[in-house]
C-alpha cells in the first residue's frame, strides 16, 4: 500500500511541477520536455530504464499466470493446454505462448510503429 501512495505522490508532484515550469502548448508538442527540464539527465534516463524494466518484468510474470488461471477455469479455448503446469508448478505452456507473442511483437514492424506513436 505504501508503494501505491509513494507512486501517486510522485506522479502528482510531476504534474504540478510541469504545470508551473512549462507552458501548456509546449507540453502538447514536445515529447522530450521531461528530459529537457531535468536537473541531471542521466538520472532521468536511469529512471526511465528502471520503470521500463520493472513494467516488463511485472508483465512477464503476471501474464502467464493469468493465462494459466483462465485455462484452469475453462474460460478460454484450449483451456487444458494452458492449464498444464510443469513438475515444479510453473505454467510452462502459458509462459511459452506469452514469450512467443512478446517476441513476435518486438520483432514486428507494427510494434515499432506503435512505439513511435
Amino acid at each position: 500500500m505504501l508503494s501505491i501512495g509513494v507512486g501517486f505522490i510522485a506522479y502528482m508532484a510531476t504534474a504540478v511541477i510541469l504545470a508551473y515550469r512549462v507552458e501548456a502548448g509546449l507540453l502538447l508538442t514536445d515529447l522530450n520536455i521531461m528530459r529537457d527540464i531535468s536537473f541531471f539527465s542521466p538520472a532521468f534516463y536511469a529512471g526511465v530504464f528502471a520503470a521500463t524494466l520493472s513494467s516488463a518484468l511485472g508483465s512477464m510474470v503476471a501474464a502467464p499466470r493469468t493465462l494459466y488461471a483462465l485455462g484452469e477455469h475453462g474460460v478460454i479455448p484450449a483451456s487444458r493446454y494452458f492449464a498444464t503446469a510443469s513438475a515444479s508448478g510453473q505454467p510452462r505452456n502459458a509462459v511459452i505462448l506469452t514469450g512467443a507473442v512478446s517476441l513476435i511483437l518486438c520483432l514486428s514492424d507494427r510494434w515499432t510503429r506503435l512505439r513511435n506513436y
